[in-house]
């Protein structure tokens, strides 16, 4: 992510009215052997099975509750929890292919509705983003 990035997240997490806040999850499932394998989604609930665009790679919506995200400065590694829904067995496809995801990296991303890509929204521009304040 570049600098000028950083400060536009920065300053959306900073003004007095920001866009929601969401959350992004890639599955490296065959990590480390294949970087590209991953599996992609976000609690988000767009609509019934419709992805969800962010940085050009499509986001499936799965119900999915987390926790145990932290930053400590005590030297102890935060232990996160995540359950997910299996909604129409889409993660039974994955778990059985490749070995209950053991091994596999997960990261979690999250980022303003006002910097999600144009053609989640149905006018093709974000509502959220105003040129006029950037």
């Amino acid at each position: 992510m570049s600098q000028g990035t950083n400060r536009e997240v920065a300053r959306e997490a900073l003004s007095p009215e920001p866009s929601q806040l969401l959350e992004f999850y890639l599955i490296y499932y065959n990590y480390p052997e294949d970087q590209y394998s991953v599996f992609a989604f976000t609690p988000i609930q767009k609509g019934l099975g419709k992805k969800v665009t962010w940085q050009g790679i499509d986001y499936f919506p799965l119900p999915a509750k987390t926790e145990g995200f932290s930053s400590r400065g005590d030297n102890e590694l935060p232990r996160p929890r995540m359950q997910v829904s299996n909604n129409n067995l889409v993660l039974s496809k994955y778990l059985k292919l490749f070995n209950n995801f053991i091994g596999a990296k997960v990261i979690r991303k999250r980022t303003f509705a006002k910097f999600l890509d144009d053609e989640n929204f149905e006018s093709g521009e974000n509502p959220f983003f105003d040129l006029r304040t950037n």
